[in-house]
């Protein structure tokens, strides 16, 4: 029997108004009751007529009679009649389903409906199949009973293309529905294939991981990918980049800096417009690298002994140039020493892989083997990372006791007497070791023979002395040279050490930086103490041009300079118009200075001594200069620095020669004054916009980054037509240390401003190039630094970075002091300030 449920609830109060979804089912069939009224009529010698009625109850579907006939216990006959009248008797065929409908579609799951146009064929079972294109598998299941017509799926895949059948059949025969398509919505992508992290390749492959995958497997794609989010964290820091570019089956890379032997987290991910996908997530250890040898591309890893250093019978002394042992660029150090071993034999420098390096021998071993041996060294052997630019150390080799020691213990042992040894440094990371070149021979002294006269050592000794004696008198000359200067040939403060003319031209002038990598730069620039910085601040040094200064140097115009060694060049010095039958009137300490616009954008001098105020009034007037930016103080610890040359108090005004200056208005900043002033000539007015900084000491940049940047920025973002139409005068107290490093900032963010943070800048050039105009200009290499920390600052004004502390070689100044009053000062002029401050 067929029955159909209708569910509802009920309470005390109230009945439910809908019902929940019907539900039907059909019982099971049982035995049927006996036919009745059985009869038998018209009975003849050869038939009979056998009549009944239909059973009370079928409990099931009739499908037909059986009639036997016996005979005692005997079935002699047996006859079957069929059913023609009732329903569904037999089974059949049954007709293809009709009105199949897909509704309640979800990225997963999916439900189908059909509807059957005929009675109930007998016993009938659908088959519901979901054909999806390949490679989703084709999803088939099966639903009994003829009135169950509804079907669920729950696993389909996301975002795919399915044909939904449905057959019905029974035991006789099969059809099926025409063929109905539809399309699972969007999900979530599921993770990325082929997700690896590798180093990178080149000069920087072990600061480099390559992050490299592909799109999710076709069945985790689960809808259109339009970007990847690839993600570096380190501890609380994280990197993310976004690839934008998406095509199929193509290698996607990102690269990231990374420390060598750091570890990090990456995780990539697709994402569509509306979903984020799975995160795959991978952990990498950055591999170290091998240690970058690059002292022997300009000097030696182990120096050759000199005439002092002689050896014994199983001993010799050698010099370790200890910046072999000191670059961290791919890894810290984890072994350094020395290689050993008979017969020096020339070798380049090699890198090795750990394996391979175990394999060198040990002192013991080599005893037996006359191999190699390896000789560790401890960090008191050899130089610390302190900045040091030519720091070598003793090394003595064969002096250790190995008697006592396993054959695993790497000792400095004894060496066998009159033998040539060659040496080879070396230093290791945790991935790889560095050998430097073979260095030697160096020769242990023979077992003297008692039988013969020991010519060798009286003749080493006579040597010996002559050598000493030799050296003595060099050391007297240079002596003697050093103390015949003169006034007219006096010596510029960075030319301490006279310059090899044949490497002068090998020291290059050009040193472009990209700004998509100036974080990189600085931060390998900045290790070991900024030890590159100071190369590289000494190779300006050394290539700092000593242009003739004649006019500074006449009588007339000694006093007018503060320090006797700031002298201007003759090609750049600014002349002022010279005033009849006064010598030396067209002179200032003052010259032009390219920058980022202009070859002569700005003035440098130095600031005013009492003998200079008005001339210094002449050049502003003369020049057109309508900018003044002065970075000293009038004093600096009770030492005076720069004359007070301008009014302070409003309105009232002071007379320089034959110019007439005014404040008219003042305003006081955090790191900074900034006044206008009216200079006036005749009938003839001008406004000046003076800026005065007022916290940087002299020779130093102990200013906070953001606050130099900030000041620059702030007098550019003051100047206006007519401003820019003289050059801006620059001034601290010599005009060069500060001032420079002013202009070469001030240069540095215009080229920014420009041309954006994928440029190019090269400021050792731009302050060579200063250098070409006034001498000593960015005095300190500290001064130096500081250029470049400010640009790293302006590149990212999110991370601040506290000004680094140095020791700065200074490019010290010699001020006219009482020693120098008999040579240059005049008694009319007096060199005290005469401004109450």
């Amino acid at each position: 029997s067929f029955y159909t449920f209708h569910v509802y609830t009920v309470n005390e109060n109230y009945t439910s108004t809908s019902f929940a979804e019907l539900t039907s089912c059909a019982t099971k069939p049982q035995m049927a009751e006996a036919p009745q009224n059985l009869l038998i009529l018209n009975v003849t010698s050869r038939a009979g007529v056998v009549t009944w009625n239909k059973p009370n109850n079928l409990n099931g579907t009739l499908y037909g009679y059986s009639l036997h006939i016996l005979n005692d216990s005997s079935c002699i006959l047996e006859v079957i009649w069929k059913c023609t009248d009732c329903q569904g008797a037999f089974p059949v065929t049954p007709l293809k389903p009709l009105n199949v409908m897909v509704k309640n579609i979800t990225a997963k799951t999916a439900t189908v409906e059909w509807s059957m146009d005929e009675v109930r064929p007998g016993q009938t079972n659908y088959v519901i199949t979901a054909i999806g294109i390949s490679p989703a598998e084709t999803r088939n299941h099966s639903v009994s009973g003829f009135f169950n017509r509804k079907y669920e799926f729950t696993d389909l895949e996301e975002y795919w293309n399915y044909s939904v059948i449905v057959q019905a059949y029974t035991s006789i025969g099969s059809s099926q529905s025409d063929p109905v398509n539809f399309t699972t919505p969007a999900g979530p992508a599921g993770n990325v294939s082929l997700f690896s992290i590798n180093r990178g390749t080149g000069d920087d492959a072990y600061l480099t991981a390559v992050v490299s995958w592909k799109l999710p497997l076709v069945l985790d794609r689960n809808g259109p990918i339009y970007k990847f989010y690839v993600q570096q964290n380190e501890r609380n820091n994280s990197n993310i980049s976004t690839i934008l570019s998406v095509q199929s089956d193509v290698l996607y890379t990102a690269n990231f800096s990374v420390v060598p032997e750091g570890n990090y987290t990456f995780m990539v991910r697709a994402a569509s417009d509306n979903f984020n996908g799975t995160v795959s997530t991978l952990e990498y250890t950055a591999p170290a690298g091998p240690p970058i040898n690059t002292i022997e591309k300009q000097g030696f890893a182990v120096i050759p002994l000199d005439t002092f250093s002689s050896p014994t019978q199983t001993s010799f002394q050698i010099k370790i140039n200890d910046t072999f042992f000191m670059d961290t660029k791919n890894g810290k150090s984890q072994m350094k020493g020395l290689i050993c071993s008979k017969q020096y034999k020339s070798a380049n420098s090699t890198i090795m892989n750990l394996t391979e390096f175990d394999s060198i021998q040990t002192y013991a071993q080599a005893q037996k083997s006359n191999n190699r041996y390896r000789i560790p060294l401890i960090s008191g052997e050899t130089g610390s990372k302190t900045r040091r630019k030519r720091s070598v150390t003793a090394f003595q080799v064969g002096i250790e006791s190995c008697a006592n020691k396993s054959d695993s213990y790497f000792c400095n042992g004894p060496l066998t007497p009159g033998t040539s040894y060659g040496i080879i440094a070396f230093v290791c990371t945790s991935g790889f070791c560095t050998l430097s070149s073979s260095y030697g021979p160096f020769v242990t002294l023979a077992v003297p023979d008692d039988k013969v006269f020991p010519v060798g050592a009286v003749v080493g000794g006579v040597l010996g002395g002559v050598a000493a004696l030799i050296l003595i008198a060099v050391i007297l000359l240079l002596l003697r040279k050093r103390s015949n200067k003169s006034g007219k040939t006096r010596k510029r403060v960075d030319e301490d050490e006279p310059t090899d003319l044949a490497n002068l031209s090998k020291i290059r002038k050009q040193r472009p930086i990209s700004l998509a990598t100036f974080a990189e730069y600085i931060a390998d620039y900045h290790k070991d103490s900024n030890l590159k910085f100071s190369e590289e601040y000494d190779d300006m040094k050394t290539l700092s041009p000593n242009h003739p200064h004649e006019a500074a140097d006449m009588e007339e115009n000694r006093l007018k300079n503060r320090f006797v060694n700031i002298l201007p060049f003759d090609h750049t010095r600014v002349k002022l118009r010279p005033i009849d039958d006064v010598p030396g009137s067209d002179y200032i300490n003052a010259n032009y200075l390219p920058g980022f616009t202009k070859t002569r954008e700005y003035i440098a001098c130095q600031g005013p001594i009492p003998a200079t105020i008005d001339d210094h009034w002449r050049l502003i007037w003369e020049q057109n200069v309508r900018v003044i930016v002065m970075l000293t103080q009038y004093k600096e610890e009770n030492r005076v620095k720069c004359e007070q040359y301008l009014p302070l108090d409003l309105k009232d005004p002071k007379q320089y020669g034959d110019l007439v200056v005014e404040c008219l208005t003042y305003s006081s900043m955090n790191s900074f004054e900034y006044r206008t002033l009216k200079i006036r000539l005749g009938e003839k007015e001008r406004t000046i916009k003076h800026f005065h900084f007022l916290s940087w000491r002299d020779y130093s940049a102990n200013v906070q980054l953001d606050t130099m940047i900030d000041f620059i920025k702030k007098v550019r973002s003051f100047m206006q037509p007519p401003d820019i139409e003289g050059p801006m005068i620059i001034h601290c107290s010599a005009g060069v240390g500060r001032t420079g490093t002013y202009i070469a900032i001030d240069y540095a963010i215009q080229l920014i401003d420009k041309f954006g943070p994928d440029a190019t800048i090269d400021i050792f050039n731009f302050v060579l190039r200063m250098r070409e105009n006034r001498t000593t200009m960015v005095q300190t290499e500290q001064q130096y630094v500081f250029i470049h920390d400010c640009i790293k600052e302006y590149l990212d004004r999110f991370k601040t970075y506290e000004n680094q502390g140095f020791s700065p070689e200074e490019e010290n100044l010699y001020q006219n002091t009482a020693e120098t009053v008999d040579l240059y000062q005049n008694v009319s002029f007096n060199s005290t300030q005469k401004t109450e401050l």
